[in-house]
């Protein structure tokens, strides 16, 4: 036993510390893939029968696997199983590293600030839950625009960033908590040796492109980002499997030139975002630009959203200060999104609300509706008044009725009545 309710199995060099009464290690499966959180399957035999509480209050253990006093696997045990018979009690268990952790949640935040990188906003959504990231080899950039995160984990939040740099996200096991690795570290240039097998596989991208990827399988123990010389070709090793069987312990590998790597990568996005409207409050409207606090994260507005009415180009409204407007997602490259509409008034000045055209204006207020052009139309309470610079025909496919204590009529010329 090893620490506070901890047992340390030790096979040769191998060593698993977990809170399990743990007999024998029958087999294990250990698989590390780029932009996946890393998984260890293990079979074995307790020593004895835990209690019913090793289903509950334990489900989260923490377990440490070591070779050669090197950590292979460091998670939470999140799925086990144990089954007797004739006294000899079996167990089964799935675990995850810390990075899982990061899937617990959906987080939504909208990213305005066009300075920040990717790797920069990855990694704060990451921090808000407990979480960080450590950048290797990453060619890093500043967001082409602002930069949704909708319903997101933070852990998939992470993984399409990096897509958008071209680089991998690994799960990192250094600590008992999330932690991340983005790009692929430049690990030590490690000489062939106990290798069991080999093989190749001609991955075709299209007509042009095209890659070998090399699998090794070993007995020697290498780490991700670690280089081999084969067939005069300089790998890098992306993919790591720990295969524990028969009492042997293998290690299995694939590896590809790094110049490659890049072109395995493929931007991903979030359909989910497509269509969406989020509410937000005006905080400046200038040269017809937009700034817009969203409801989602109540953050300050850095971005000027350009601005499409329902009006269209026509007629066009100028937004206060203060008032609500939808943000509309029309895509999903960074910067897909407009402001397509205002809701209410709370402005700097509540009882008027103004349309432009040109210098043509149309406007609201509490004492009525008038446009103002060559052409006058004024609407309210007390008054309707509608003059016209040209022409003016007033007409109705059925009655028109005119109804007032006094009605008046005058021409400078002549008043003329005609009857179809």
């Amino acid at each position: 036993m090893s620490g506070k309710g901890f047992f340390m199995l030790i096979i040769e060099n191998l060593e698993i510390e977990i809170a399990l009464p743990i007999y024998l290690v029958e087999n294990f499966v250990i698989n590390t893939v780029p932009n996946m959180h890393t998984v260890c399957n293990i079979k074995g035999v307790l020593e004895k029968k835990p209690g019913e509480t090793i289903l509950t209050d334990k489900k989260d253990m923490d377990i440490h696997i070591k070779y050669k006093g090197n950590t292979v696997f460091r998670g939470f045990v999140e799925e086990i199983s144990i089954h007797s018979s004739a006294d000899v009690h079996y167990f089964e268990l799935k675990a995850y590293s810390y990075s899982k952790k990061l899937d617990d949640k959906e987080h939504t935040e909208l990213f305005q600030n066009i300075e920040k990188t990717y790797s920069d906003i990855a990694c704060e959504v990451v921090r808000k839950y407990s979480g960080d990231i450590s950048n290797y080899n990453i060619n890093d950039k500043e967001i082409k625009g602002p930069v949704l995160c909708y319903k997101e984990s933070a852990w998939a939040f992470a993984v399409r960033m990096a897509s958008c740099i071209k680089t991998f996200l690994y799960p990192g096991m250094e600590y008992d908590r999330p932690y991340i690795h983005m790009g692929i570290h430049t690990g030590n240039m490690v000489e062939p040796g106990g290798i069991i097998s080999e093989s190749r596989d001609l991955i075709k991208k299209n007509e042009n492109k095209s890659r070998i990827e090399y699998r090794l399988r070993t007995y020697n123990s290498y780490d991700i980002g670690d280089n081999i010389a084969l067939d005069n070709k300089i790998l890098t090793l992306y993919k790591k499997e720990v295969e524990f069987t028969k009492g042997e312990l293998i290690f299995n590998f694939q590896g590809v030139e790094r110049s490659y790597i890049e072109d395995m990568i493929y931007p991903l996005e979030n359909e989910n975002i497509i269509g969406l409207s989020l509410m937000g409050e005006i905080k400046k409207y200038k040269d017809g630009k937009v700034y817009l606090r969203l409801d989602i994260d109540k953050k300050e507005p850095d971005y000027g959203f350009d601005w499409y009415p329902e009006t269209g180009n026509v007629l066009y409204a100028v937004p206060d200060v203060g008032e609500k407007a939808q943000l509309y997602i029309s895509g999903m490259d960074t910067g897909d999104m407009y402001v397509v509409r205002t809701f209410g008034s709370k402005g700097s000045d509540e009882n008027k609300k103004q349309l432009e055209v040109g210098k043509k204006s149309l406007n609201f207020s509490k004492e009525g509706i008038s446009f103002i052009a060559d052409d006058i139309l004024t609407l309210n309470d007390r008054r309707f008044k509608l003059t016209g610079s040209g022409d003016l025909s007033i007409s109705a496919a059925d009655k028109f009725t005119i109804k007032a204590r006094n009605i008046r009529l005058s021409s400078k010329e002549e008043i003329v009545y005609i009857s179809e």
